[in-house]
């Protein structure tokens, strides 16, 4: 059975959390009894919306619909992708196809060259480069590079 929680955790962000007891192995190799847990982030502000990461492949119509109930899709301008494994972005070109091209992908410079090989789409890409700051729905943000 799969669990979806929305939760406000600030003013101006939410978290979109899938509870996944299906999955039973972690990369196919390590199980994982208590199954997974998917999380994405919304910030809204003054100047619309833009998503952080989103969730397994799987489940891109519940992904859609848990994101209309804490925003317009029209306000979202930014898809922010900070991990580019499809747990946390295979939900993009279902997202991308609701957005109609309005948002802009946003991430590592690699993001666009791998989004193109695991999805086969093309995308608006801007790229966030270590240490930049940058405007995400009106407020300022600081991407870091983590390994």
């Amino acid at each position: 059975m799969v669990r979806v929680r929305i939760e406000r955790v600030s003013k101006h962000v939410y978290l979109l959390r899938l509870d996944d007891d299906r999955t039973r192995y972690f990369e196919a190799l390590w199980e994982i009894p208590e199954g997974v847990t998917y999380n994405s982030y919304v910030v809204v502000g003054d100047e619309g919306a833009a998503v952080l990461d989103m969730w397994k492949g799987e489940f891109p119509d519940m992904y859609v619909k848990a994101l209309n109930r804490v925003v317009d899709l029209r306000d979202v301008s930014q898809v922010v992708v900070h991990h580019m494994e499809p747990d946390h972005s295979g939900a993009l070109p279902r997202l991308l196809k609701e957005l109609g091209g309005r948002a802009v992908v946003r991430g590592h410079l690699m993001v666009r060259d791998m989004i193109r090989e695991f999805y086969g789409i093309e995308v608006r890409f801007k790229p966030l480069r270590d240490g930049e700051r940058y405007r995400v729905a009106g407020l300022e943000a600081l991407f870091i590079y983590t390994p």
